[in-house]
């Protein structure tokens, strides 16, 4: 078998990958990464600050502080 990875928004910034979230409706308030699990992300780990600034970049509120 051959397998083919694609990887369509890997150089794209985490604003960038926001906006588009937006565009495509995605339901971002049930997404996040934290590295520490849990029912809502921490907020202080490395993968919460670095989607607190694609938001923030992207000039957008993240909903799922909502």
């Amino acid at each position: 078998w051959r397998v083919k990875i694609l990887t369509p928004i890997i150089k794209m910034s985490k604003a960038e990958i926001v906006k588009l979230a937006i565009k495509l409706k995605a339901p971002l308030k049930f997404t996040w990464s934290c590295y520490y699990g849990g029912k809502k992300p921490c907020g202080r780990c490395d993968s919460c600050k670095l989607r607190a600034r694609g938001f923030e970049d992207a000039g957008v509120e993240d909903p799922v502080y909502e």
